[in-house]
């Protein structure tokens, strides 16, 4: 059995996360702050163009594995502005605006904030590129697009 999207998106997130384990160990607040803010923005986009690129791949796969009929490729859309200076803003609250600072607390909202980013990028180019094959939807006597089950 081929690993599910999710999988592949869980391993994505974590290269991600790992990139900033020296800033978790040794560093000052100032410096750490500072590095944070010079690193998740590019690796959040790094990391959602590798997260959407996967999707893409795993699209184009899962097509092929359930026999859809026509072509089609995946593409990885435009993401746009992810939102990663706002995440650090607050992400680092809990070292800049406590009387002890919350190296737990800090890591935990920069790491989740980041793969709910990436994960994004991995939904959308999902969305974006389902196949514009549309089925009856139940009960609606309309049409829906028809979309994958994705475990």
């Amino acid at each position: 059995m081929s690993p599910t999207l999710a999988e592949y998106v869980s391993v994505v997130t974590a290269a991600a996360s790992e990139q900033l384990s020296p800033i978790w160990t040794g560093l000052a607040v100032t410096e750490a702050v500072g590095a944070l803010h010079d690193l998740v923005p590019s690796l959040i986009d790094t990391y959602a163009l590798a997260a959407g690129s996967l999707a893409a791949d795993w699209y184009d796969d899962h097509r092929e594995e359930k026999a859809i009929k026509g072509r089609f490729t995946a593409l990885v859309p435009d993401l746009g502005d992810l939102g990663a200076r706002q995440l650090v803003d607050w992400a680092v609250q809990p070292l800049t605006d406590l009387d002890e600072p919350d190296w737990n607390a800090a890591r935990t909202r920069t790491e989740g904030g980041m793969q709910r980013r990436i994960a994004k990028a991995s939904r959308e180019t999902v969305m974006i590129s389902r196949s514009p094959i549309r089925r009856p939807s139940v009960g609606s006597g309309s049409l829906a697009p028809t979309a994958a089950r994705f475990a």
